[in-house]
């Protein structure tokens, strides 16, 4: 592999569980967007937005995310930077959506409801808050971009997580994507592999 791998997804479907398990298998460094660009902003992003313009923000999202790209590494993106960042994963290659049913998702929120104090979930925070429709309609439009994303990008995949059964063999399966591609159980779709486990 010579490029960064792109971990994208729903929230709490795993992609940093699934991150950490792959990059010790190839031996690359992980990173989690969100933390990194704490360290850059000096602060947590949920404070960010109540002492800083969003363009900032954003700009520090985008710089950390291309630095760490031109990186060799594994790099987990919370769920709201593919939607402001669109056009740019576009133009990557390797990406893995973590693809997630609408019933999974929903089972992963109410999970986290349970730890709403959590580091991570102070920034979900918005998301735990909403009522069953507005999650739905959350999911639907971020699954619209992934999937786009996906399509467009090389060397890209949709591997179908909907239980941790699926990711864990998400993880033993991963290795084969790029080692030996002909034990890998896949359905074309516009030239992409989507994994079924």
């Amino acid at each position: 592999m010579k490029k960064s791998i792109t971990i994208i997804g729903q929230t709490g479907v795993g992609k940093s569980t699934f991150g950490e398990n792959i990059s010790k298998e190839l031996n690359l460094p992980f990173f989690d967007l969100d933390k990194e660009v704490e360290k850059n902003l000096g602060t947590t992003i949920k404070n960010a937005y109540k002492e800083m313009k969003p363009e900032k923000i954003t700009e520090t999202f985008i710089s950390t995310y291309e630095s760490l790209y031109n990186n060799k590494c594994i790099i987990s993106v919370g769920g709201y930077f593919p939607i402001v960042y669109t056009d740019g994963m576009k133009i990557k290659q390797n990406i893995i959506y973590l693809n997630s049913s609408i019933d999974f998702f929903k089972k992963r929120i109410e999970e986290l409801k349970q730890n709403p104090n959590t580091p991570e979930n102070k920034n979900r925070r918005i998301l735990l808050e909403k009522d069953e429709n507005a999650i739905e309609r959350h999911f639907f439009e971020r699954h619209l971009v992934y999937a786009s994303i996906v399509a467009e990008t090389d060397n890209s995949y949709s591997i179908e997580i909907n239980s941790n059964k699926d990711l864990n063999e998400a993880v033993e399966h991963f290795h084969n994507i790029f080692k030996n591609k002909k034990h890998l159980k896949t359905i074309k779709h516009k030239n992409k592999n989507s994994i079924k486990l």
